[in-house]
C-alpha cells in the first residue's frame, strides 16, 4: 500500500509506535520528511509537524550557535595540530575555547526545555482538537527516550572541548616549534602533557562517533516502524 492507514484507524499500540518513532526521528532532524513519507493522514501530520517544529527550532538554534563559535575559534586546527604556529592568534585566546565548553555543558542540560516546548505545542494542538491527548503523550514518550543520548553526547563534547582548551594552554607557552618536516617539535616537559591531551581528545572523538552510529540506528529503526505501518 502506498498510503498507510490513518492514525484513527490504527490500533492504539501501533499509533503509539508511529508517534514515538516520529519523535525519535525529530531528534535526529529528519521529522518533516519522515512524517510525509509515513503516509499519515494530513490531519494528523500537520499538527505533529508543528509539535516537532516547535522544539526543533530551539534545538537547531542551540546547535547552530555552538557550531558557529566552534568554527570561529578554529578548534579543529588545534585538535589536528595542523595550520597552527607559535604565532597563531588562537593561542592568545584559549579562554574562548573554555567558554565554548561551558556552552556545550549548558546545551546538554537543555533537553527538559525542549520537552517543555514540545509539550506546550502539543497541548495547544489538543485544545484546538487537532490531536488527542494520547497522541501527544505517545509523542512525548518517544522524544523523552532520546534525552540520555542527547545528554551523553553533549557531556562528551564538553569534556573534549575542555581538553582542547587545556591543549591550547600548553601550546600557548610556546615551548615548541615547527620542524623542517612541518611537524611540531615540543620541548619537555610539555611534550608528555601534550601527548596525553591529544590521546584524550582522540578517545572522546571515537566515543562521539559511536554515539552517532547509535543515533543513526534509532533513525533506521524509526523508519522501519513507519514502513511496517503502511
Amino acid at each position: 500500500m502506498k498510503v498507510i492507514r490513518t492514525l484513527a484507524a490504527a490500533p492504539a499500540h501501533r499509533r503509539a509506535l508511529i508517534l514515538s518513532s516520529l519523535a525519535a526521528l525529530a531528534c535526529a532532524g529528519l521529522a518533516p520528511a519522515a512524517a510525509q513519507e509515513s503516509g499519515l493522514s494530513q490531519e494528523k501530520v500537520k499538527p505533529l509537524l508543528r509539535v516537532m517544529a516547535a522544539s526543533d527550532a530551539a534545538v537547531q538554534a542551540d546547535e547552530k550557535a555552538f557550531h558557529d563559535e566552534f568554527e570561529a575559534t578554529e578548534i579543529s586546527k588545534l585538535m589536528a595540530l595542523k595550520g597552527v604556529t607559535p604565532a597563531s592568534p588562537i593561542l592568545d585566546h584559549c579562554d574562548r575555547i573554555s567558554a565554548l565548553a561551558d556552552r556545550a555543558d549548558a546545551i546538554g542540560k537543555r533537553y527538559p526545555d525542549y520537552l517543555a516546548i514540545a509539550r506546550k505545542q502539543g497541548e495547544a494542538e489538543v485544545a484546538a482538537n487537532q490531536l488527542g491527548p494520547a497522541d501527544v503523550d505517545a509523542y512525548m514518550e518517544g522524544m523523552a527516550g532520546q534525552q540520555a543520548r542527547h545528554e551523553q553526547g553533549w557531556a562528551l563534547t564538553n569534556k573534549m572541548t575542555r581538553e582542547v582548551a587545556a591543549l591550547c594552554t600548553v601550546l600557548a607557552r610556546r615551548h615548541w616549534r615547527i620542524g623542517s618536516a612541518g611537524q611540531i617539535e615540543v620541548d619537555d616537559p610539555d611534550k608528555a602533557e601534550l601527548i596525553n591531551l591529544l590521546e584524550s581528545v582522540q578517545a572522546d572523538g571515537q566515543q562521539l562517533a559511536v554515539l552517532e552510529q547509535e543515533r543513526q540506528k534509532v533513525v533506521d529503526e524509526g523508519q522501519q516502524i513507519l514502513s511496517k505501518a503502511r
